[in-house]
């Protein structure tokens, strides 16, 4: 794919894609119809639980390795949340916080 960009290709391409066609057809009953949006909603719910889960899990392997290097040097409870809660401080500040409440909602 990269040899392409650098020397594209001269000859034409002997593929043809004109005489596709794709039909659909409406489903027969109303029963049919729920069936069909109901598996296409779970393949969506399916998909987005995908990426909730996949999410988390990088956000933990981050705050397992925060966890494991701050261990090193005697912050064992060193966090990703933690560490945003200091750097976020200041908006903290800004919307009305004070104090220790600035920081807390990061920890």
């Amino acid at each position: 794919m990269f040899a392409r960009l650098l020397s594209p290709a001269t000859e034409s391409s002997q593929v043809s894609f004109n005489n596709l066609s794709f039909t659909e057809t409406p489903p027969k009953s109303i029963i049919e119809a729920a069936a069909t949006g109901a598996m296409t909603g779970l393949k969506i719910a399916a998909g987005v639980a995908t990426v909730v889960m996949a999410f988390f899990a990088i956000i933990a392997l981050i705050n397992g390795i925060i966890g494991g290097v701050g261990g090193w040097f005697g912050f064992a409870h060193a966090s990703l949340e933690s560490i945003l809660g200091y750097l976020l401080a200041p908006l903290a500040w800004v919307m009305g916080l004070t104090g220790v409440m600035q920081i807390l909602p990061g920890v």
